[in-house]
């Protein structure tokens, strides 16, 4: 929380773990989109879990989330994710830019 809350490093993305210890991923979702920041409400939160009964899906996404991967992970799926949330933004903003 404390290097989302400083924005140093800035990350690409966050894979939350679903249960952890003290906190679990939904509510660490929801308290960093809480801090109010631009970087805390764009940065994109991965869910991965264990727990992956139909729905679920819809309410990690509900919950802050920008993605869902089930584990075990299937490779296919990851890439999908990865290339969606994860990618090279300084390439997108020369490619946008006029020549």
């Amino acid at each position: 929380m404390e290097r989302i809350t400083a924005a140093e490093p800035r990350y690409d993305a966050v894979f939350m773990d679903h249960m952890m210890p003290e906190m679990d991923g939904i509510e660490a979702t929801e308290a960093i989109r809480a801090l109010g920041t631009q970087y805390a409400e764009e940065v994109p939160i991965i869910a991965l879990t264990a727990n992956a009964v139909a729905g679920n899906e819809k309410m990690f996404l509900e919950k802050g989330f920008n993605a869902f991967l089930p584990k075990p992970i299937n490779v296919t799926v990851l890439d999908a994710v990865i290339q969606r949330w994860v990618r090279d933004r300084s390439k997108e903003a020369a490619a946008a830019r006029p020549a």
